[in-house]
This record gives structure tokens, sequence and C-alpha cells, in this order.
């Protein structure tokens, strides 16, 4: 109620002087008023600040409270603190697996980031390993493709895509392709060879299979020419012996022979899916 008597105050010895001053008052006693309205005005804005600082509440400022209770600050720096360190031993610990893995095996950039994420790295762990492993991707796909031919017999054609397959970049395969020493006629024979240890192909079968494979008909001939005779034979009986194997199991599920030989007689050809090559 101060501020509110203050104000009235204040309004009332402005009305005093005002009518003085109309009636031709003195100076001292225009004075004495213009005094008593200054006063009012002061005890009014003392009396409205006092209020409205009581009616606020008191502000404390965080260093004051950290002082008075000085766990919260060291609380606060120990979570900030174990936090930076998690994510930065996951980050390193990353990227250690990445060098690792490049030691061994030489992986395409893509292939290295699904693989961390398979050891259950997160997302920002394997990118910055990948980010910042040291190595030459370019060689990477030189390497994978050497190891590729070393097992399976590739087409040129076939082993391009399946460094596609392995995630390697379309300027990184053409490095690989344009310098790696290799002789697709061999290639092909090692083809036909794993073909007739794992199918019943041969003779005209087993040619078209090459060439679906994308040789050419010169390295499909090439490995047709030069199978060794002692496997001919073998695989010969082979395939006779795979032949009337379907033929029995034809016949128990109440085949007719008619339909054994148009539908199951003749091996149907399929290209090696890059998937299946990987694990030759």
């Amino acid at each position: 109620m101060l501020w509110l008597f203050g104000v009235l105050t204040f309004i009332l010895a402005l009305i005093a002087a005002f009518v003085s001053k109309l009636r031709g008052g003195k100076v001292g006693v225009f004075l004495r008023n213009a005094a008593i309205s200054f006063v009012g005005s002061i005890a009014a804005f003392i009396s409205f600040g006092f209020v409205v600082s009581s009616d606020s509440p008191p502000e404390v400022d965080s260093v004051e409270m950290e002082a008075e209770d000085p766990s919260r600050k060291v609380d606060r720096i120990e979570e900030t603190e174990s936090v930076e360190t998690t994510t930065g031993s996951e980050f390193e610990d990353a990227l250690a697996s990445a060098e690792t893995y490049l030691e061994h095996t030489s992986f395409s950039k893509k292939g290295l980031y699904e693989q961390l994420l398979f050891e259950a790295y997160s997302e920002e762990a394997a990118q910055h390993a990948v980010e910042n492993v040291q190595t030459d991707w370019n060689e990477n796909a030189l390497l994978t493709a050497q190891e590729r031919l070393k097992y399976s017999g590739f087409s040129e054609q076939g082993l391009y895509d399946q460094l596609v397959f392995e995630g390697f970049t379309a300027e990184q395969v053409q490095y690989a392709m344009d310098n790696i020493t290799a002789d697709w006629n061999e290639a092909a024979l090692q083809s036909a060879l794993q073909y007739l240890e794992h199918t019943s192909l041969t003779g005209q079968d087993l040619y078209e299979q090459l060439l679906y494979e994308e040789f050419t008909e010169e390295q499909a001939q090439y490995a047709m020419d030069n199978l060794p005779e002692s496997h001919d034979s073998s695989m010969t009986w082979y395939h006779l012996m795979m032949r009337g194997l379907l033929l029995f199991q034809s016949l128990q599920q109440k085949k007719s022979v008619f339909e054994f030989f148009v539908n199951e007689g003749s091996p149907l050809r399929q290209r090696k899916s890059p998937a299946s090559t990987l694990c030759q």
C-alpha cells in the first residue's frame, strides 16, 4: 500500500502547486509545493520498486549454486567427459578394426563399412573409420581381382561384375581391370573344370555354359580343346550316373520316362552369381 500512498501524494502535490500558481501565490509557496511534489515522487518510485522486488522470486546465479554445492559442477563435468570418452573410444576401436581387416583382406570402402556394422559398431563410428583409414582403394580392387581369379574361373566381364558386386566404384574396378595380368583362355579352362567337378555338363552344354559366362568363342573353344582326357572319361561316367539317378527319382515320383527326358534330361544353363563364387 505504500506505493499507492506515494502516488496519491505526488498527484496532490502537483495539483496544489498548480492552484497556487493560478492565484498568484508567492514564490516561496510554489517552491514549497514543488518540494512536496518532488518528495512525493521519490516516495512513490521507492514504494513501487519495493513492491515489485518483493513480488518477484529471487534469482539464483548458477555460479553461486555451484559455489554452494560443488558436487553439481563435478557431476556435470564427469558426465560430459564420460560421453566424450565413450564416443572417442568407439571411434578409435572401429578405426583399429578397419586397419586390422585391411592387413589381411582387400575390402572396398563399402564392404569395409558393412563389415564394421556387422561387428556392431555404430554407423557414425564405422563411417569415421572408413573415412580415416589409410589405404589405396584402387589397389584393394586390384588385389581383390587377383584373389578371385586365383580361386575361380572368371571371364573378363564376369570379374568386372564381381568387383562391382563387392562394392568397388566404377573407377576402382576399371583400374583393377586395366592393371591385372590374366590369361582369359586359362580362366575359361579353369571355369570349365569347376563346372565338371560340380555338375553333369559335358560337350556342347559345357561350351554353351562358358559362352553364357561371357567368355569369347575362342576362349571357350580353348577350354574345350584342353580338357584332360582322363577327366573327360571320368566325367562321362559321372554324367551317366547323374542321369540315371535323376531318372530313378523321376520314376519314384511317378513321372514317365518321356517327361524325364523332356523336362530334366538336359541340364539347364545357369550363370554363376557373384555371391556364389565367393564361396568356391
